[in-house]
This record gives C-alpha cells, structure tokens and sequence, in this order.
C-alpha cells in the first residue's frame, strides 16, 4: 500500500484533470465492474475470437500485430520532399518514394520483430509451433500453435493485440456463361460513355492495374495480350506479373472465374475481333490468386497486399519500381470498424497506388441497411464503389454507408454499372454476373484513362479528377447528392476527356536499348534415365543469356533417322533466364532409342547447344511393375486444363497412406491449423494423369492394381458435379471407360483392379481422367501402390466396350522465329514530356508508347530502372502521327565491399546489416563472422547503412562506379561517452495522466551548453500500472527530431520501441542502446500506450515544480503544445502548469 499513499490525497485534483483534458486527450467512457481485475495479457491483447477457438481446438491459427507500426506517410512525404530539392525527374521520384516505403517498412519490421522471432524459432525446434510467417507491410507475424504459447507471446511489451486469422469467403456468383460477344458495346460501357475516352486516344495506355481476386485466364483471347507477363516474341514472363498463393501455379489460371471477369471489365478487347468488354483495353494486368473456393485467410490477404506493394523475383527480392498504378479489389469483409487491412492500405497510398474496393454485396453476415458497407471498403484512403441498374438506381444488392469513421467521409465515393455486366469467363467464354465486384472494375479502369493523361498526378488530385465528372444522383429514400447509397454520383467519363482539346496528334514510338552481346546463351538439362516407346514424351531445358534468349530448339532423331525440331515453350522464369519444355507425340517417340540435343539461340542469333543425349526407349511395363511413389514415378505425367495431378507427400494426417508418405493425387493438401482444413484442387479442370504404357502379352492374364480413395461434393438434388474416371485406350484418342468415381469414400482406400487380359498383345494405355466445375471441393483423388499383376488384389473392373473420344492434351504454344538482325532490347520505361510534365509509360512486352498532344515541339525525358536517362525532341503535326525511336543505354554496375568492424577492438562484427536506402531492389546483406558484406548496384549515388545491436548506425553517400568495386571498411563505434540524465519535474508525483489509444504525451528534450549532438541510451518514465483499473504495464516509447511545425515533433529517429513497467509505481528504465539513435541539440521523448482505457499505465504527473512549457501532446493527429491556462474548470488551477515525467539518459561524445 506504500506505493499508493502518493495519489489518494489528490484523486479530486486527478478526477478533475481527466475530466477536463477533452482539449489535451479525448475522455472515454469507463464502465467500473466488481471482480474485473485480470490483468493477464490473454485478456488485454488477445481477441475473444482466440480464446473461443482454444476452448474446441488445441493449436490455433493466430497473427500476432506488433506496436510499431511504421509512418507510412510521413516516410513518403519526406523521399517526395528529398527527391523534389534533388530536382528529380517524376519517374525517379516515383521510384524513391516506393523505395523508401518498403525500406522504411522493412526496416521497422526487422528492427522491432527480432527478439519474437527468436522466440518463435524456439518454440519451433520444440514441436510446440509450426508455420510461422513474418510480414513487414503490417508489422505482423502469424503462426499455428497452444494456448499456453500464445499467452507467453502475449506478454512481450511489443505485441499490440493477437487476433484469429479467420477467413474471407469470396461469394460464388450467379453466373450466365455461353453469351456471345457482339459488335454492339456491352451496356455498362455505353452508360459510362467510354466511346467518348477512345475517340480521343485514352485507353488506359501505360498503366497497370493489379487484379487482386481469383485470379485470370491468361489464355482468354481478350486478356491475353493485355497481360503485363506477354513477351514480344510471344512468350510469357510471369515474375512480377503474377503470384498464385492457392494452388501455386506458374502461370495465370482461375478456377473460379470471378477474377477473369472482373479483370475483363477494366481491360478486354479482343484484338481478332475488336470487340471489347473492358474500359481501359491499353492497360496492362497483373494478378494475385488469393481467394480459392473456401475464400482467403487474413494471411493470404496480407501476403498478397506485400507483393503488390513490392512484387517479388524468384530469390524473394522486392522491387518497388515493378508494382502497379491500380489495384482492384473485388473482394469485402464485414460490416465494421476495423483496421486489419488499413495498413496494407495506408502502404499503397504513401506508394502512389491507388486502392479501389467494391462496397460489398448484400448476405446472410452483410444484410443491405445503414452502415452495411464492408470492410476494407468503408476506410478513408480507399475508392469505394457501389453498384446502380439500367435505370441509374441503386442496386437492391449493393451496401451503404455511412463510414463508420464518421466526419466528412462519404461512403461509398462512387456507383457504377453492376447489374447483368458482360464479361470474360475462364475457357474463351463470356458471362453475365451481377455485383459491386462489377462496378468497381469500372472505376479502375477510369482511374487508368486519368493516369494515362496524368500519370504523375497525386491520389488526392486523382480523386478530385474523377468525382468532378460523376453525375449526382438521388431518389426518393436518398433525397439528396451526395448519400449513403450513390455516395457522390454515377461513374461517367464525358467530363474526364474535355481536357483533350482539338488540334492534337499523335506520338508513337518504341523503347529500347541496343544490347552488345557479350556471350552465347547457355542451357542447362538433367536428362531423364529413360523413356517409354509409343507415349508422349515431354523434355525440359534451363536456358539463360545475358541478354534474352529469342528462340529453343528440340532436335531429335528417332533411331537414327531424318532430324526433326520442335520448338520449345516458356514454362517458368523470364527470356533471359526460364526453363522451356517441348513435348514429342506418341506417333514419335518410336524403336529403340531417341538422340535429341536442345539449341538455344539469343537477340544477336548466337547458338549453344547442349551435347547429345541417347535417350533408351522400353517397350512399357508388363506384369511385374510396381511403384508406390517414393521415387520419382518415370513415365508418369499429366495433360489437360487446370490439371492438379501432383506426385509428393501429403501433408495432413487426416489421410493414412497405405505404403510410405507419397502419393500421386489432385493435390497435395496444407494443413494450415487446426480449425479448418482445404483442399486445393482446381476448379473447371479437365485433366489426364497417364501411367507408362503396358505391356499386354499374349494369353496371359493381366491386371492392374492399385489403391484409391477419393472425395468428391455432393449435392441432394444435382448430385455430384465433379468426378473421376479410369480409361483405357488403345490409341489415347478413343478411350474405354473402366470405373467412374463420384461422392466420397471418407478418406478410406479400396483396392482397385482392372483386368487388361482382353488386350492380348496390345499395348495400352491407362489414364486417371478428372473433371471439376466451378463450385465446391473437396478431398480430390489420390493413387498408391500400382503394381501389374498377374492376379487381382481388390474388386475387378472390365473396360466398357463402348469408347468415348478425349483428347485433354493441348498444342504446345510454339514461339516465333527471332530476328536475327534484332539488336534493340524492348523495355519497360516512362517518358515525360519536359514542357507539361505528363507521363506515358512504355508497353513491356514490345516497349510501344502511344499518347496524344497538341501540335508542338516537344523534349522527351525517358527514363527506365537500370538504364541512363535520355533527352531528345520530337515534333507533333496536327491530326498526324509522328513516330520516334528512342535507345537508351544500359547503366553498369559496381561492387561496394569491405570489412564491418568494432571501432575500438577491431573485431568483425557479426549480423550486422547493410542496405542501400535508395534502392530497394538491392537486397539487403547480413554480415557472417568475418564481418564481410558485398552488394552490386546499379552506378550512381547512394546512401550506404550499416547497423548492427548495441554499435552506432553508420550512414555515407557513396558513389557507386560502374564496370569498377569500391572497398569501404566500416567501423561502427561501440557506446563510449559521458551519461548525463535530462529532466524537468522534481522526482514526486502528485498526480497521474492517462494516455490512451492513439493519443501520445511528450516532453521537449535539449542537450546541455556545448552539445549538438548524443546518443540516447535509455528513457525513464515514472508509471503506475496498476492505479487504473486494471490498469496495464505496456507502453511504447518514441523519438522524434523538433523540426515539426513551431518546433514541434518532427522527423522519426526511430521504429517505434516497446516497453514494459514494473508492477509496482516508480522510475522505469527502457534501455535504447541497442537502436543506435542520435539526438540532436532538441528532440522529443514520447510516452503512449496504444492501448484502450482501462488496460493502460498511467503516468507521472509532477505538480510541484515549475511549469517546464516542454509538455506536447498528440490527438487526432495533431501535435500541439501544452500552454499554461489552457485548461479551464474550478480546479485547472496548477493541473495546467504540470509536467509529465519523462527523462532522457544520453550518453555525450567523449571527446
């Protein structure tokens, strides 16, 4: 009780304090219950959701949120500002900005998630913890694991809350496939008068808008050469271009066909035809899967934001200047208040990445009324669409506002068409589906044609563009413009395209840059022990060049006979380093032996070929064959659409495989936690895994046995909808069905038997035929222990006699001959016009640029990553085409390396990190033992860090010299100085100050006469933990420079720190040695909780000692100074001249 005596004498003045501080900090309601007192951290920091899932289930899924959450915005505001007093160019601007958001967010994760993951790590390697994922666009991390580690990590001071990754159910539509694509424009387009932006040029050009749904058909013949990933030549590169987190497929596929509908209204048009489905059909599109038929977890939605943000190379290497202009985002939460995915958000803006979300369509858990609007679509920093019919009224499905973050906001921001839209659907067909998931792609593509024309104009200047030309509208529910249902108005593009004056022409033109071939290309192949005669067979290469590769060859000659070529297909990787496939017929893969050696030729028509492989054939298996799949299965494949036929491990242990651990099967399951489990087979798939051919001697009896167990759905009335077939075939053209598989066995094997003796002599074919439609999913099919016998070992199936003609395999996509005089390279660049600043980027695949000025002499700026920038002029004729051919030349690169040492004992240091600030597509180094780091940038100027725990951050510009390596040793010094203690209350604490949610208190640092510059070593802070009831013990603990507003809080010195109090009241020490962060002569130490009222500690409050005037605080946002009497009331008098305590320990330079 000693420790209380202090406060109850003046709980009046206290009470009063509280009461009138609406001007310092906002009052909340408190609610006083008997017997609430726990304080344990399950209680303060983990959702309700937790812990009823730990009531039924022994591990749980979690995520787990940290305090520091990094200023995304003032982060992006400062490389603006930087980047503007450099006299940048917009595109590098651009580059800087979105460089400088995943640097600082990086940085703030790393620096602030070490000592969790350490302990998650542990727990790891005791069995107590599995899949573990880290994330630095929310400063998160999630795992699946006990109660009893959850509420350990609960108790660290820099977990903010831990919630439930739970899962966002992606609503199936109602779809109307087989409509056929006219010349008459689809409705939604002729209401929104897009004729008006392509009569004048405006089509999106130049700008990328990211699909972040289901994913896309590539191969739709209206999306297909709008895709990002397209290739001059053909070809497909897919990094950068597309990330599949549900079934991990290499290229674009979507099983479900929302996202290829959604993706076909901002960008459809098919060139053969010239009919269009989408507003924008000059844009390109890149794409997420992230929603499977079961939905997508928070996690996936957050892993996916961070690509978007950053999209990564294959080593896992963000780059920035490859991210889109646009997101889409046809997808909601609930009906709430809550910031989940409001980081991510906040990410892309301070990016220049502009959010669209659809309004959320009414459901069971969403029904239409006041406030429905969904989550993520109801924050402020995102476009919110909402969806109108025919007649310009809303649609009876599409949710309204009022935001429930209250003020000016206006939710939703727009209504567009989403009624019966017409759109592309996976497999080259088109459908009707209805939804604000119709609407929303509308605006992005809008928002494309502003970007075409403004590609540099700011988000906010973006918003105003696009609401300006929006026709209000209004019923008799929603009187007045603007309202909770049509928010501003209706989409409309004739106001967007006024600004495109007569008198213009047109400038046209390619990006490039002549390459110097330095070497022949190279190819890698790991030949296979051998093959089956009379069966397809499919043969792989890795090739690479330090330029592109143009074109790979297949030769082959079957026993020696005339040399024959196929060329071979793009299947993963890029042109310039991917691995290709060609797939030889069975009517070619004849005798005894194949010899085949692959050509790889680049841009310069250089060849390398690969030395001869003699490739045995056998005649197929016979009786006596056995596999149970622990070894890689020869002869084994699988053709068709969508097909998920894998061979590995599974995964669950819901199934018990009859031999060993692997299995062939539609897919291989994740056992994500223990709440739920999904299976990952893909939908609208119609696939074929085919077995080695058999042998069938004469007159001997043959059967093939194998185990099975399958699940398929089942539906009361339709029945099932998705099933499987054994066949047999003679020819794999005509086949025999043996057995059909529909419904489930409940993960239960049954032996299968298929009698082949009727094949006497023959050799056939089996094949595992698997089809699925666009609904729900289940098990899938698994296959073990195949063996041919002479006998049956489980039930016997005979082929039907009756053959159904199936033919799943596809022509392999054949790319076109190079050119071989071709010596410019196509790239992805920007050009800016000098005169008026407007920006066009270059189209990837073939570096085509198209936009339309008035007549004019006119300087380009052109400008691409890795590349010199370039200056010439062009001159624009009236009503003609001017065409301009633009080279640039590639930058070099150099090496920075050295040594990182201890200053004073001279000895390497070990994790240390080194990053350059500038660019961060140049990955980050950690120093091994020998304190060694190296990294090859681009030539230029940067900014050179190196920090490691407990040693002074090192920061130098250095100038990074092409063709050339730079040796800079480092020495970072250790602390050494003199400790002094700044403060300004006298040590007694009359009295406590509450800080809750996001308000933060400060206190004015200045260095003692003489000092410009210390080290901060730690922060005191007087606390009570426990005088609130029930009070709290975390808080977080900031520094900020004074160059705010009236020498206010400025720039961030550091990522935000979590702390800890004691449990009783007194001085609590946060050590800050291991942040290196130097002060300057005035800076602040900041004091916040992050935490609701009544689980925080409060703070000291000295009454006693004169007024400092160094007491800030922070409220909406807003820092403002404490000024003496600016608190009113009876007993104001002296709260108002108070002083938090709050101290600094620094450590001065020894000199």
């Amino acid at each position: 009780m000693k420790g209380k005596k202090w406060i109850r004498p003046n709980f009046a003045a206290f009470l009063m304090i509280f009461l009138l501080l609406g001007t310092i900090f906002p009052v909340k309601s408190v609610a006083f219950q008997n017997g609430i007192s726990n304080t344990s951290p399950m209680g303060e920091k983990v959702d309700p959701k937790v812990i009823q899932a730990f009531e039924k289930n022994e591990y749980t899924n979690v995520i787990v949120e940290l305090k520091s959450q990094a200023d995304v915005g003032k982060i992006s505001n400062q490389a603006r500002e930087e980047a503007r007093k450099a006299k940048a160019t917009s595109y590098q601007e651009k580059l800087r900005v979105r460089s400088s958001v995943v640097s600082g967010l990086r940085t703030n994760a790393e620096q602030t998630q070490y000592t969790i993951r350490n302990f998650i790590q542990q727990k790891k390697s005791e069995g107590k913890l599995k899949d573990d994922q880290s994330y630095y666009i929310v400063n998160a991390v999630s795992f699946n694991s006990t109660k009893k580690v959850v509420e350990e990590i609960a108790a660290f001071p820099e977990v903010n809350r831990i919630y439930l990754n739970e899962r966002h159910v992606m609503p199936k539509p109602e779809t109307s496939g087989g409509q056929t694509l006219t010349s008459e424009l689809p409705w939604n387009l002729e209401k929104i008068h897009a004729k008006k932006a392509w009569e004048n040029g405006l089509d999106g050009s130049g700008v990328v808008i990211a699909t972040f749904d289901t994913g896309v058909d590539v191969n739709h013949p209206s999306l297909k050469n709008q895709y990002r990933g397209l290739n001059a030549d053909g070809t497909f590169t897919h990094t950068y271009n597309w990330l599949d987190l549900v079934g991990d497929s290499p290229v674009p596929i979507d099983a479900h066909g929302h996202g290829t509908h959604v993706t076909g209204t901002m960008v459809g048009y098919d060139p053969e035809t010239g009919m269009r489905t989408g507003v924008a059909p000059g844009a390109r599109w890149i794409a997420v899967n992230a929603f499977s038929e079961n939905g997508a977890l928070d996690t996936d939605l957050i892993k996916a934001g961070e690509w978007l943000l950053a999209p990564q190379d294959e080593e896992g290497t963000p780059h920035p200047e490859m991210a889109p202009d646009i997101i889409n985002n046809s997808w909601a939460g609930s009906s709430t208040l809550n910031d989940w995915f409001r980081s991510v958000v906040k990410a892309w803006v301070a990016a220049d990445i502009t959010p669209v979300f659809a309004a959320g369509n009414d459901s069971e858990w969403t029904p239409v009324g006041p406030g429905s609007i969904t989550n993520p679509a109801n924050y402020p920093e995102v476009i919110a669409v909402g969806s109108t019919n025919p007649d310009n009224r809303i649609s009876w499905f599409s949710l309204r506002g009022p935001s429930p973050y209250g003020g000016s906001e206006i939710k939703p921001d727009l209504v567009a068409p989403g009624e019966a839209i017409l759109s592309t659907l996976p497999n080259n067909e088109y459908g009707l589906l209805s939804g604000t998931s119709m609407a929303a792609p509308l605006v992005s593509g809008a928002i494309a044609i502003i970007k075409q024309m403004q590609p540099n104009m700011s988000i906010e200047k973006l918003k105003e563009s696009l609401y300006t030309g929006l026709i209000p509208l209004s019923d008799s529910t929603y009187p007045s413009s603007p309202n909770d249902a049509y928010g501003r108005g209706i989409l409309d593009l004739t106001g967007m395209v006024k600004s495109v004056s007569n008198g213009v022409g047109s400038l046209v033109g390619k990006v490039g840059y002549k390459a110097v071939d330095k070497k022949k290309p190279s190819a890698i192949h790991e030949p296979l022990p051998y093959a089956y005669a009379n069966a397809p067979l499919n043969l792989s290469v890795q090739a690479s060049d330090d330029l592109a590769v143009s074109r790979v060859e297949l030769h082959y000659q079957v026993d020696g006979a005339t040399e024959q070529t196929t060329t071979g297909t793009l299947f993963k990787g890029t042109f310039n380093n991917g691995s290709y496939s060609s797939e030889l017929p069975l009517e070619q893969v004849k005798g005894k032996k194949i010899t085949y050696y692959w050509e790889i030729t680049d841009y310069a028509g250089n060849r390398t070929k690969t030395v001869p492989v003699h490739l045995l054939l056998k005649e197929g298996v016979s009786v006596g064959y056995k596999t149970d799949f622990e070894t890689t299965p020869v002869g084994w494949y699988s053709t068709g659409r969508n097909s998920s036929w894998n061979w590995g491990k599974v995964m669950t242990p819901v199934l018990k495989v009859p031999s060993g651990t692997n299995v062939y099967a539609t897919s291989i399951p994740d056992w994500r936690d223990s709440m739920d489990f999904y299976w990952s087979y893909n939908n609208n798939e119609e696939s074929m895994l085919t077995m080695p051919p058999i042998q069938v001697k004469k007159g001997e009896a043959v059967f093939l046995n194998f185990k099975q167990t399958f699940g398929f759905p089942s539906w009361p009335v339709r029945g099932t909808d998705d099933w499987g077939q054994v066949l047999v075939s003679e020819d794999m053209k005509n086949w025999h069905v043996v057995k059909t598989n529909e419904g489930h066995l409940e993960t239960k094997w049954e032996s299968i038997s298929v009698d082949l003796s009727s094949f006497s002599g023959k050799t056939v074919y089996v094949a595992y035929r698997f089809h699925s439609d666009s609904s729900g999913k289940n098990l899938g099919w698994y296959l073990d222990d195949v063996a041919i016998e002479a006998k049956p070992s489980g039930d016997v199936y005979q082929p039907l006699p009756s053959t159904t003609v199936f033919e799943p395999i596809g022509e392999a996509k054949k790319l076109p001959s190079p050119n071989e005089k071709q010596v410019s390279i196509p790239l992805s660049a920007q050009i800016q016009i000098v005169e008026n600043g407007r920006l066009i980027a270059t189209d990837p695949p073939d570096g085509s640029f198209s936009l339309k000025l008035p007549a004019d002499e006119y300087h380009l700026l052109t400008e691409a990553y890795g590349f010199n920038q370039k200056i010439q002029t062009a001159k624009v004729t009236k009503d003609a085409s001017t065409n301009v051919d633009i080279q640039l030349s590639p930058l070099d690169k150099g090496v920075v390396k050295g040594i990182v040492k201890n200053s004073e004992s001279q000895k390497t240091i070990k994790g240390a990190t080194v990053k350059l600030i500038e660019d961060a597509a140049v990955a980050p180094v950690r120093t091994k033992a020998n304190g060694k780091y190296s990294l090859t940038p681009f030539e230029g100027t940067y900014t050179l860090e190196v920090s490691a725990p407990y040693f002074h951050t090192y920061r130098e510009r250095i100038e990074i010299k092409g063709n050339s390596s730079s040796t800079i040793q480092i020495h970072l010094k250790p602390f050494i100085g003199t400790e002094g203690e700044i403060g300004y209350d006298d040590g007694s604490a009359e009295n406590v100050l509450l800080v809750s949610g996001d308000d933060e208190a400060a206190v004015k640092m200045t260095l003692k006469d003489g000092q410009e510059q210390a080290l901060l070593t730690a922060g005191l802070f007087y606390i009570d933990p426990s005088w609130w009831n029930p009070g709290g013990e975390n808080f977080q603990v900031d520094v900020y420079d004074a160059t705010g507003p009236d020498g206010g809080p400025g720039k961030k010195l550091t990522a935000s720190i979590t702390a800890k109090s004691d449990a009783v009241p007194g001085w609590v020490k946060v050590d800050l040695t291991p942040y290196s962060i130097y002060v300057p002569k005035e800076y602040f130490l900041v004091f916040s909780t992050q935490g609701p009222d009544p689980y925080v500690p409060t703070l000291g409050f000295d009454l006693s000692s004169p007024f400092s005037e160094r007491f800030w605080k922070l409220y909406n946002d807003q820092w403002n100074k404490v000024e003496k009497g600016s608190l009113i009331g009876p007993f104001a008098e002296g709260l108002d001249a108070a002083n938090p305590m709050i101290r600094s320990v620094v450590s001065y330079e020894t000199k």
